[in-house]
């Protein structure tokens, strides 16, 4: 694979423990994957690898052809690839302007076109209205928005988000998932995120991978024939 983000045969270990086992996952541009699974399945491990978090025993990573399995977090950002990590990485200290302007930074370094300021506040108008706020004060959901639109600020061409929807209500999921859709499909960002909910990426995912003791239990392509229903009884005990 010589475009896209490729992972074959990733495995990764704590100790004796078997977090991911043998995992193999791809994601092109201009498509929305989602890994779902319980806790515990393994997908933030598989996503913080990507990013070059956390060390694999075996298996290879690729961004575009390029095996990244020995580049550091900054150099995969520079091969365009921005990681949002569950807690979001936002500096709380520092006014929502300035957050926004890291992002801005890493971009600048970049030749080619992205997201400006411009572009991210009108995906998420609330970051315009705060500028001038200590990004530790924001809500939740709010700082959520924040993280995503930074992230969007270095230009990259594959965005990776772990649990964009824990803990925010129903409206605020919305935005988040209608914003990603709208940078997939105006910007042809590849996209990969991890969610526990099947039903909170079917709107939205061409693609689900189903996650369980750190195996790809399953693969589905998104359409109208799909029965997240079943998905969710079968794989999580959901009636």
């Amino acid at each position: 694979m010589t475009g896209g983000i490729s992972i074959e045969g990733l495995e990764v270990r704590y100790g004796k423990l078997e977090a991911v086992k043998q995992l193999d996952l791809s994601v092109r541009g201009g498509e929305l994957v989602a890994i779902v699974g319980p806790n515990g399945a393994g997908k933030s491990t598989t996503v913080r690898c990507l990013a070059g978090l956390v060390t694999p025993a075996s298996g290879h990573l690729f961004i575009d052809g390029i095996n990244v399995n020995k580049l550091s977090p900054e150099e995969r950002v520079r091969l365009n690839l921005a990681f949002v990590p569950e807690d979001r990485g936002i500096f709380r200290r520092l006014t929502v302007q300035e957050n926004l302007k890291l992002g801005r930074v890493a971009g600048a370094k970049k030749s080619g076109s992205g997201l400006d300021l411009t572009a991210v506040t009108s995906l998420f108008p609330i970051l315009g209205e705060r500028q001038t706020q200590a990004a530790g004060l924001l809500s939740g959901g709010e700082q959520q928005q924040l993280a995503i639109a930074r992230a969007l600020l270095t230009k990259p061409s594959y965005l990776v988000i772990d649990e964009p929807s824990l803990g925010l209500g129903p409206q605020v999921i919305t935005t988040v998932y209608e914003a990603l859709r709208k940078v997939r499909d105006d910007y042809g960002l590849g996209i990969l995120v991890v969610e526990q909910s099947l039903r909170r990426v079917q709107k939205y995912a061409n693609r689900v991978l189903i996650l369980r003791e750190g195996m790809v239990r399953s693969e589905h392509a998104v359409d109208a024939s799909i029965d997240f229903a079943e998905l969710e009884k079968a794989y999580f005990g959901v009636e």
